[in-house]
């Protein structure tokens, strides 16, 4: 059953509270793979078992701290101007690394390059210790509340460390708890790392901790207050810690040759607070521990408590119920901390580094369209209309969700221009007098020859859709589409087929008797007959073994589309999709972990097959098994176009 589409917390027929602290992520040792995180979408905070980086140097990310590379030696950006293309005829530049420029080409791509910010540890006196020594670990998230709590025994003393990210300001607020502490014995550590692009991929760690060498720090102190300034390569940015006026604290450099530094606190009590804050220009104060951790508390009691919320485990007999409840919660949770930003997140978020740190323009969909669904328009607009792709299709979820001159306005320009370009972009064919696309083109499965490929399934219906949803945009503020939208719309080539299904491409052939067509992420689209009898060859010819992340919630919203929601459901909990005891998505074959698309994808179906999409059945829950094994209650989503 469905609530009515609420969109304020004293409304809730849900107990969320309940519900959300169900799932509190619980380990007992660190994990070598992933960290636990605390964060505020800009800003995330990785940790090992003890709330900060004490035996693992997990990563401290941000959205401004990236760095370039020194250049190759004797050339600049400017001698780069892409690689061309021989394209119907005439020679166009595309941004493909230029064979005579191998160098350049590679620098293009590897920067900036997104930086491990540092990393904060427990210090004791005296020896070494290792994970190993502590006994009795703990650690927690508390969900409800942001906040992060790590309990441990040294030598039968007990210690209890909190962490908080605040909401808004690149800042975690850290309070020790120990006897050490009165005894001179317990302190903290910052750490800073060199970073460069050579790598494409940098996980689960981020940052080069042994080339001290190569980079540059330097402490300055006042009252209550120190900073390090940390320089690699041009980039530059600040580091502040602070803690209480009546605490006593030593700040010293282990070493002129290292990076790292020693904070040991002198007080005769069991407890310490600090703050640390990554700012990019110094600061000459900052938030103090308990703010930090009051702020989060209180801004993530808002994030769960408004707009959208499943609940599929109150009535729901399917023993699978618990797993998809966790995994709602907990992607909601990861999405937030690493994809809730300024700019698009990468495919990692802020937990290490893929493709060098950076973006790639097709996944905004898949990282981001999952917030519109639930309602949560004030942490998708931090990245729209500036940095939207698929600006049309984002321009149509925000005037769906609010039906107004202002948001036409907003997003006038991004749609009748992304509609001028699809027009342009599209290339009348005299011989079968079609509008084609490509070639060059590289489909959504990039495994195809992209010199010959031409007329893929999904772009076509892609450009259908997107030459509809302009006209009726400009139709809404009174407006005349212009003609050649219209021309190019209604003579585009037609959906390939072969053999009753559709292929990925024009000229494919027998792609289902070719393995390596059969493999990455499936694309194929809209003959209802046709699309269930391709459906069925998907199912039964894909070599899903080497698909991840999104591929699965496609596959589901695929499935209840054609009115099957057991094989929905299926996809949404197959084994090779898979999140870990924190929530995060397992990258696959090909991709390190997480692999947040997964998990953007995941929350993308559910709010689909929840409160359905543009011509669904009037039943609630339709994407969901109707036969009593799965109950389903929302509140606050919005239906799928």
């Amino acid at each position: 059953m469905a609530s009515n589409c609420l969109r304020t917390a004293y409304l809730s027929v849900i107990d969320r509270k309940a519900i959300v602290r169900q799932f509190n992520p619980v380990r007992n040792a660190s994990n070598l793979v992933t960290p636990m995180q605390v964060g505020n979408g800009n800003f995330a905070f990785g940790t090992d078992v003890t709330g900060l980086q004490t035996f693992i140097p997990y990563a401290i990310m941000s959205s401004w701290g990236w760095k370039n590379d020194s250049l190759p030696p004797g050339q600049i950006p400017s001698e780069y101007h892409g690689v061309n293309w021989t394209t119907h005829g005439r020679e166009v530049a595309y941004d493909m690394p230029d064979p005579n420029l191998p160098a350049l080409s590679q620098w293009m791509i590897a920067n900036p390059n997104r930086m491990n910010l540092g990393a904060v540890g427990l210090l004791w006196k005296g020896a070494g210790v290792t994970e190993d020594d502590l006994d009795g670990k703990r650690q927690e998230i508390d969900l409800w509340s942001g906040a992060m709590k790590s309990t441990m025994t040294y030598h039968e003393a007990e210690i209890e460390v909190q962490t908080s990210v605040h909401p808004s300001d690149d800042t975690v607020g850290i309070i020790i708890t120990s006897d050490l502490i009165g005894q001179g014995e317990h302190g903290i550590f910052l750490d800073f790392p060199y970073h460069n692009g050579l790598s494409k991929f940098e996980a689960p760690l981020v940052g080069i901790w042994n080339a001290t060498s190569n980079h540059t720090t330097s402490l300055s102190q006042g009252k209550n207050i120190a900073t390090i300034n940390h320089t690699l390569d041009g980039a530059s940015y600040f580091t502040t810690l602070t803690w209480p006026g009546k605490t006593n604290v030593s700040v010293s450099r282990d070493s002129p040759e290292a990076h790292r530094y020693s904070v040991w606190p002198s007080t005769k009590g069991n407890k310490i607070e600090f703050s640390v804050t990554f700012t990019p220009q110094p600061v000459r104060q900052a938030l103090d521990a308990k703010t930090v951790m009051a702020e989060s508390s209180r801004w993530w009691h808002q994030f769960w408590s408004m707009n959208g919320f499943v609940d599929v485990i109150t009535g729901s007999s399917d023993p699978r119920a618990w797993e998809m409840q966790r995994r709602i919660i907990v992607s909601q949770y990861n999405l937030m901390v690493n994809e809730a930003g300024k700019n698009p997140p990468q495919e990692s978020g802020l937990t290490n580094n893929g493709w060098y740190g950076k973006f790639h323009m097709e996944m905004f969909f898949w990282h981001m369209s999952h917030w519109a669904l639930w309602g949560k328009w004030d942490i998708l607009n931090r990245a729209l209309p500036t940095y939207a792709r698929h600006p049309i299709f984002f321009a149509e979820l925000d005037y769906r969700a609010h039906l107004t001159n202002e948001t036409l306005q907003k997003w006038n320009a991004n749609v009748t221009s992304t509609a001028d370009f699809m027009a342009d972009y599209s290339w009348w064919n005299t011989s079968t007098g079609v509008y084609d696309l490509g070639p060059p083109l590289y489909p959504v499965s990039e495994n195809t020859p992209l010199n010959s490929t031409m007329n893929t399934a999904f772009e076509l219906v892609y450009w259908h859709w997107g030459f509809e949803a302009a006209r009726t945009w400009l139709m809404r503020q009174g407006q005349t589409p212009p003609d050649s939208w219209g021309h190019v719309a209604d003579n585009l080539a037609p959906l390939p087929q072969y053999n009753g299904t559709y292929v990925i491409y024009e000229g494919i052939g027998d792609m289902w008797s070719v393995q390596e067509y059969k493999m990455d992420h499936p694309e194929l689209v809209v003959d209802m007959t046709i699309m269930q009898q391709t459906t069925d060859t998907v199912w039964a010819e894909w070599n899903i073994t080497d698909c991840w992340g999104w591929d699965f919630p496609m596959l589901a919203m695929n499935a209840a589309r054609l009115g099957n929601p057991s094989k929905a459901v299926d996809w949404l909990l197959d084994e090779l999709l898979t999140f870990d005891d924190a929530g995060m998505p397992t990258g696959g074959v090909k991709v390190p972990t997480p692999y947040w698309p997964g998990a953007g994808g995941f929350l993308y179906a559910i709010a689909f097959m929840a409160a359905g999409w543009d011509g669904a059945p009037n039943v609630s829950a339709r994407g969901f098994p109707q036969d009593g094994s799965w109950v389903v209650n929302w509140e606050g989503l919005s239906p799928a176009i």
